[in-house]
């Protein structure tokens, strides 16, 4: 099953995981976004200044409009230390992903579950619910729990 994501789905599934855990579990699972130096440090500079130039003011501004700045204009760098892998997030990568999540039936049923819990008439999601649907952006697969 292949499902054409449009970049503002892709977006709205981001800044949800980035406002609401999903990034805090996947530090308890070694993945870290590190945000205080390198590549990251220097794109969310850049990024906070496209978001001011955009007309957002230092008080309207959160840092995950920034994180989601950064993955929209350069990709966020992700270090996996189980596998010793860098990962580079950015929409390519985020589709060919999502549509990993749904070409198997188990995957798909899994993703599903997840992405309904977000959907304002159920509205059960929490933390872990942002955790797994980053996996599926990642990855394309539940990789931890």
């Amino acid at each position: 099953m292949k499902i054409n994501l449009e970049k503002k789905d892709i977006d709205n599934l981001l800044l949800e995981s980035f406002c609401n855990g999903g990034l805090t579990e996947l530090y308890h699972c070694d993945v870290n976004i590190n945000w205080n130096d390198g590549t990251n440090n220097t794109n969310y500079f850049k990024a906070k200044e496209m978001l001011l130039k955009e007309g957002k003011s230092n008080d309207d501004l959160c840092m995950e409009d920034i994180f989601l700045k950064v993955f929209q204009k350069f990709g966020i760098v992700i270090d996996d230390f189980n596998s010793d892998e860098q990962i580079i997030l950015n929409y390519e990568l985020a589709e060919f992903n999502l549509n990993k999540s749904l070409e198997d039936v188990e995957n798909r049923e899994w993703f599903f579950k997840q992405v309904n819990k977000v959907i304002p008439e159920y509205d059960n999601a929490d933390a872990w619910t942002y955790f797994f649907i980053l996996q599926g952006i990642i990855y394309g697969e539940q990789i931890y729990c």
